[in-house]
């Protein structure tokens, strides 16, 4: 499974969102109580949000800050979609109070 994470990662620093989505979802499915699991759900949300599928990215940032809030990367995936017309959801409370 991490070599899934591994893998999806690189896709996703290589801007090929649909190989990232395809091997963070197997790792994900492979390993649903990693310790990790943030790091899986974290790519899912860049990835979405590099595939332009903004609300399958906000529910991967949502599912990877309740699995771990400090993560960085979702909460700036987070930010960035909730400030944006993109998703129904707009800017929230909690989005604002991160700013």
């Amino acid at each position: 499974m991490h070599a899934w994470m591994a893998r999806g990662w690189v896709a996703c620093c290589l801007n090929q969102p649909g190989q990232a989505i395809d091997a963070l979802t197997r790792a994900v499915r492979l390993s649903p109580l990693d310790p990790l699991g943030y790091f899986f759900r974290g790519g899912l949300a860049l990835g979405y949000l590099a595939a332009g599928q903004y609300e399958q990215a906000l529910e991967w940032a949502d599912a990877c800050c309740l699995e771990y809030p400090r993560y960085y990367l979702a909460l700036r995936v987070k930010v960035v979609l909730l400030h944006s017309p993109w998703t129904s959801r707009g800017s929230t409370e909690w989005g604002q109070a991160i700013t």
